[in-house]
């Protein structure tokens, strides 16, 4: 008899459980995996490397929530492999980051020790970048003799341009709809999801009167609560440690004129649209965006002649290269053209975009003979 029993009372008891009533095993938060709309514990393990991650929004900003906007090659969060752009961040280390002001949660981000425990949510069918973004198109009027208003910044690795400041008084401003962050997709039709920050800036300085623009905005996750505080935030790279290697100007010398906004030092990531290029000036080679062009200057015992300023992680943030000043004597005053504030693009087709301010003079210091400098002149 006791074998007719036993079977029917373990597998009844377990089947007259409702489905919703079976509790899912808790992950180890060193290997869970991360599952769209659910609120998952992640640790990621820093070693000596910065967390690498690059965020926007939070309670005083219009997103309402810290998201992730890039996950950098080279960081502690792409060795781990887990987040993603588009992901909100809900808790560091037991802070909680659901109503967080953004400058609150850069601090706690970096100063995270070597383990860092995150609470995260992943919306549903995010999978893809493009969905992360609301799709808005504007249509903007530039002024006689001046630009649309807008300083742009392009990532540090991949391609993509991003609006980093909207000027006060510009026409930008006046249309009321663009924000720091949003991606430019496309202007008059010229697709510029592949561009580079200088392309795109050649771009929309060469567009007539009338420019269409079509941006895509970073989505808030749906467990931030949106507020209407009109600040908004540029994305900040998280990193440990960031050294100081840019070069201050003397005080015999008036500043190089980089633009300045109403954000904090850390977050002068920018790069400014000064007005269409007078038709007096073109470019030496055809074939170069309008106002980049390339110098080449003969190197000799008295070297190339000038000195820069900027870089990645300078005390004024993630800056391009830009010449401090031109010397008396060396190739650059030979050649007459290079100018003070102008930006160094690339040095014999090396790209300078992301460099530190070191990485960019040792460069410079082992260009030899002919060197071929791109640059973005400052007028």
């Amino acid at each position: 008899m006791a074998s007719t029993t036993s079977p029917s009372t373990s597998p009844s008891s377990q089947s007259s459980l409702p489905p919703t009533e079976e509790k899912e095993k808790p992950q180890d938060p060193a290997t869970a995996e991360i599952r769209p709309g659910k609120e998952t514990t992640i640790e990621i393990v820093k070693e000596k490397m910065g967390l690498g991650l690059s965020i926007v929004g939070g309670s005083d900003t219009l997103l309402g929530a810290i998201i992730i906007h890039e996950v950098y090659p080279d960081g502690a969060a792409a060795k781990d492999g887990r987040l993603k752009p588009g992901d909100q961040i809900l808790n560091v280390n037991n802070e909680n980051f659901r109503e967080i002001t953004h400058q609150k949660a850069l601090s706690v981000l970096r100063q995270t020790p070597s383990k860092v425990k995150m609470v995260v949510y992943r919306e549903e069918g995010t999978q893809k970048e493009e969905d992360l973004y609301d799709i808005i198109t504007v249509q903007l009027t530039k002024k006689s003799g001046k630009g649309l208003g807008l300083s742009i910044v392009g990532r540090k690795n991949g391609p993509g341009v991003f609006i980093s400041d909207v000027v006060p008084g510009g026409v930008a401003e006046s249309d009321g709809r663009l924000m720091q962050g949003d991606q430019i997709l496309e202007v008059n039709d010229k697709d510029l999801r592949q561009a580079t920050q200088e392309q795109a800036a050649a771009i929309l300085k060469c567009a007539p009167g009338s420019v269409s623009m079509k941006l895509g905005r970073l989505k808030a996750g749906k467990k931030a609560g949106a507020n209407n505080n009109a600040n908004s935030t540029w994305p900040v790279t998280i990193s440990d440690n960031s050294p100081d290697v840019s070069t201050s100007p003397s005080p015999a010398e008036p500043p190089i004129p980089i633009p300045r906004t109403h954000l904090p030092p850390h977050l002068q990531t920018h790069h400014p649209l000064p007005p269409p290029p007078q038709p007096q000036h073109p470019p030496k080679d055809p074939q170069e965006p309008l106002g980049i062009r390339t110098i080449l200057l003969e190197r000799r015992d008295d070297g190339l002649g000038f000195s820069i300023v900027g870089g990645f992680g300078s005390n004024l943030g993630d800056l391009p290269i830009y010449v401090k000043s031109v010397f008396e004597r060396g190739a650059a005053a030979r050649e007459g053209s290079l100018r003070r504030g102008d930006q160094i693009l690339e040095v014999n087709g090396q790209s300078l975009a992301g460099l530190t301010h070191a990485d960019a003079v040792a460069i410079l210091k082992e260009a030899r003979g002919s060197v071929a400098l791109t640059i973005l002149p400052s007028k």
